[in-house]
């Protein structure tokens, strides 16, 4: 009898506000069943590669909110929130714009844009390959925090488990 092989995961949603890590992720089944749904909240700081994974996705939000490219030093990406509708990706990015006028910031959330149209008909704006691959890079950083890899801790665990399972 073959092995099974281990369920794969989808990043939902990826928050770091620099002091907390908030991952949602699903596990798809291999049973074809729903997914199974799961969230983690911590306080152990993020690899620097995962916080430089973040921040390169201001240049999408100045692209895609039509702001000028002097303002991308201005942009603090918090989190990225991505939908999976027929195994097609689409994403909202949500970034922080500092302000001269203002003592809080300018909360940004991109609208939301599929990486390829979700009908045959489908037209309109699509995340931009680019984009996409940063996007990719974001939630391989996510799975390298559930993993355990850490900002001045190498890996958190010395044996790994299953995504999903305590």
């Amino acid at each position: 009898m073959p092995e099974p092989t281990a369920p794969t995961i989808r990043i939902t949603k990826i928050k770091y506000d620099g002091k907390k890590v908030r991952l949602e992720y699903q596990r798809i089944r291999a049973d074809d069943a729903d997914p199974d749904e799961f969230s983690l909240q911590a306080s152990d700081r993020p690899a620097r590669s995962f916080a430089e994974a973040l921040e390169a996705l201001a240049q999408d939000v100045v692209t895609i909110a039509e702001l000028a490219p002097t303002d991308r030093p201005k942009i603090t990406v918090r989190g990225v929130t991505i939908t999976w509708t027929n195994d097609i990706l689409g994403a909202v990015i949500t970034a922080l714009k500092a302000l001269q006028t203002a003592n809080a910031p300018l909360v940004l959330n991109t609208p939301h844009l599929p990486s390829e149209p979700y009908s045959e008909d489908g037209g309109g704006p699509l995340l931009a390959e680019a984009t996409l691959e940063r996007l990719q890079a974001m939630m391989h950083e996510a799975e390298r925090y559930l993993d355990g890899e850490r900002a001045d801790q190498g890996a958190l665990f010395a044996a790994k488990t299953k995504k999903g399972e305590a």
